[in-house]
């Protein structure tokens, strides 16, 4: 059941498209990019445990929330059914879509994460950059 709240805030959703909107383009994947308008949330930084050929690395994730309308013939576009195995383009960078989280009022609330090259933390790593940065000295 919906409450009143979620009444009044499905009600000011096209508002909050309007002022807080980007452009956005939802990519299935084997399929055509489709241009919408998203809301997109702060980044934060993850650390996630990875195997990789090394062991077991720590990657840093980006992530962030993403809102997008789920009608696809509405004023802001939209995806009826969004997937996590699509990406979403925002101001050029790529991002994988984690999870999909239904909401009301004709929106979905999507998780969405990229990997950054900024470190991966491996035994020693910054004892071993310490070392070359002592040269010269």
């Amino acid at each position: 059941d919906l409450t009143t709240f979620d009444e009044q805030f499905a009600c000011a959703i096209p508002l909050l498209f309007g002022q807080f909107g980007q452009a956005v383009t939802y990519t299935p994947r084997k399929g055509v990019g489709v241009s919408l308008t998203g809301i997109k949330g702060p980044e934060r930084v993850e650390e996630r445990q990875v195997r990789g050929d090394r062991g077991s690395e720590t990657q840093h994730v980006r992530a962030s929330n993403l809102q997008i309308a789920t009608d696809p013939a509405g004023p802001y576009g939209g995806v009826a059914s969004p997937q996590t195995n699509a990406t979403v383009t925002i101001a050029g960078d790529e991002w994988a879509i984690e999870s999909v989280q239904p909401q009301p009022g004709g929106v979905a609330n999507l998780v969405i994460t990229r990997r950054t090259s900024s470190e991966v933390g491996r035994p020693d790593y910054r004892r071993s950059l310490g070392a070359y940065s002592h040269q010269g000295s």
